[in-house]
């Protein structure tokens, strides 16, 4: 009856899209769950750091990426992104330096339309960033189970069971820092769209348009208040933070950092993490009053730091994923131990000997791999059914973190 149904196609083919990023990004949180076990993650601090590492990187690739695509499905319902922004592909930095050409209203190029009014929500990064990434009783028409949130979930899940409650809970504090380092332009959602957009009227010459948070940091020993100009706050505090580690000769491109690195820089700067290291907001929506006019947006200057693993993992296959690891743990010379438990030769030679240990190491990982998605019946088998709908694991998960991530 439905082979005909062309309208079912259509339906089926939007949801597939969904279940089908879901997937991917569902695999590669399997493959690093499966490399904890394989390399004995947490006998080893060093590899334990990077393991959490590539479970930040993970999920903040995969939050830009279904902001991207959230941004490419509103632009077809109303044009507002630039032919050049189109071909862009995702690769924005969220910040009002390089999105201020993205768009374009009545042929003129602009920047993001940012919330400032009264009646605003959100007025702190810390609720924005609650209701965009945490799991609660709210209801999200339409975007609660998006890709990102759903992993982030399982992320804090995995590390809660192998790790304990304390740990998973530092872990996603450290994660919702490191959005708001990165992160200084952010959707503005409701309970019916992930990214809102401003009302439409043809009679009054109204078009609707998505709408933006822009987070500025107001911290008084770092920040002049009130506004009288562009915020510097982040810009002059990652560029402190990059000279004192690469020295006063250093060029003006952009370092790549750690994250663990990148927090502690900007922890010596005085940005501590909410929730974890301070009490008080200091992340707060970029505006400020012009009288009756009401209020004028404000951003952050310049360009959010780039991080060195979402480089690393960026349009990687799983293999490569695969000899990334194995990458890391030759780094923390658990060569001999974590692999060599494995029955796999210990690759610390050079020529010959070294690329079959490589070849046995990606061999290794994948075997443990298929087996581990393969088991009860295949975890893939699950993907257009329950992967959606993520459960609470048998350690005593509940579903919201403690307080202490706000």
């Amino acid at each position: 009856m439905l082979v005909g149904n062309l309208l079912m196609h259509k339906q089926y083919k939007r949801r597939w899209r969904a279940v089908k990023d879901l997937r991917d990004v569902y695999i590669r949180f399997n493959q690093a769950e499966a490399w904890y076990d394989l390399y004995g993650v947490d006998q080893n601090p060093g590899l334990l750091g990077k393991w959490l590492e590539y479970l930040h990187a993970l999920n903040l690739e995969q939050f830009d990426s279904d902001v991207w695509k959230a941004m490419l499905k509103a632009n077809k319902r109303r044009p507002e992104l630039t032919p050049e922004g189109i071909q862009r592909n995702s690769q924005v930095a969220f910040c009002h330096q390089d999105m201020k050409e993205l768009f374009v209203v009545d042929g003129m190029v602009c920047s993001p339309h940012f919330v400032t009014g009264n009646k605003m929500r959100f007025e702190k990064v810390g609720d924005l960033l609650k209701f965009l990434f945490l799991w609660d009783e709210e209801k999200r028409l339409g975007w609660g189970d998006k890709p990102y949130r759903t992993i982030l979930r399982k992320s804090f899940e995995l590390i809660e069971r192998r790790l304990g409650r304390r740990r998973a809970d530092r872990w996603l504090s450290e994660f919702l820092h490191l959005v708001r380092l990165t992160h200084w332009i952010l959707p503005y959602p409701s309970n019916a769209a992930f990214i809102t957009a401003t009302k439409t009227s043809n009679g009054q010459g109204l078009k609707g348009r998505m709408m933006w948070f822009s987070a500025v940091y107001t911290h008084p020993s770092i920040v002049e208040l009130p506004f009288k100009s562009v915020p510097s706050a982040l810009y002059k505090v990652l560029w402190n933070a990059q000279r004192q580690i690469l020295g006063s000769g250093s060029s003006g491109e952009r370092m790549l950092w750690g994250t663990s690195q990148l927090i502690s820089a900007c922890r010596a700067q005085g940005i501590l993490i909410h929730g974890l290291e301070e009490e008080r907001e200091y992340w707060v929506v970029g505006k400020r009053s012009v009288g009756l006019k009401g209020f004028q947006p404000l951003w952050e200057k310049g360009l959010p730091p780039k991080l060195k693993m979402m480089k690393k993992i960026r349009d990687k296959s799983l293999d490569e994923l695969d000899e990334l690891m194995v990458e890391f743990t030759r780094i923390q010379g658990e060569g001999d131990e974590s692999i060599g438990n494995q029955g796999v030769t210990n690759n610390n030679n050079e020529g010959e000997v070294g690329e079959r240990s490589d070849v046995r190491h990606r061999r290794s990982i994948r075997e443990v791999f298929m087996r581990h998605i393969g088991s009860n019946g295949g975890r893939s088998s699950q993907s257009s059914e329950n992967i959606g709908t993520p459960t609470a694991s048998g350690s005593g998960s509940v579903f919201m973190p403690s307080e202490s991530v706000d």
